[in-house]
């Protein structure tokens, strides 16, 4: 469920992206580098699916920053300040998981903190 709210935020993006005829400024200063000027600020959430870190939407896998989903993000023209990922660390998981063995859970009367 969570990549899907992930995936809209990145269509979101795109979208906007895609109907402002400004979105990208790219200019080349020296050694022909390109610098794209944010012009998406609309405030983007990215909540880390079941099992993932926080830190596997910035840098999968201890891999460099630009690999990352929120890089790629920036790349496409979204403000690096409207971009937050929820720190959700992958331990929290085990919370999530452990109400499997919850009777509540399946009678569809199970509470957000546990204990039914």
């Amino acid at each position: 469920m969570n990549v899907w709210i992930g995936l809209l935020a990145f269509y979101l993006c795109l979208s906007t992206l895609a109907s402002t005829s400004t979105a990208l400024s790219t200019s080349t200063p020296n050694n022909n580098v390109a610098t794209v000027t944010p012009s998406i600020t609309i405030p983007i959430v990215i909540c880390p699916g079941f099992g993932n870190d926080a830190i596997d939407y910035s840098e999968p896998l201890q891999q460099p920053r630009e690999v990352g989903f929120v890089s790629a993000l920036e790349r496409r023209g979204c403000d690096p300040q409207s971009i937050t990922v929820l720190d959700i660390k992958r331990s929290d998981w085990i919370r999530v998981a452990g109400g499997l063995f919850d009777v509540n859970f399946y009678r569809n009367s199970a509470e957000p903190t546990g204990g039914g």
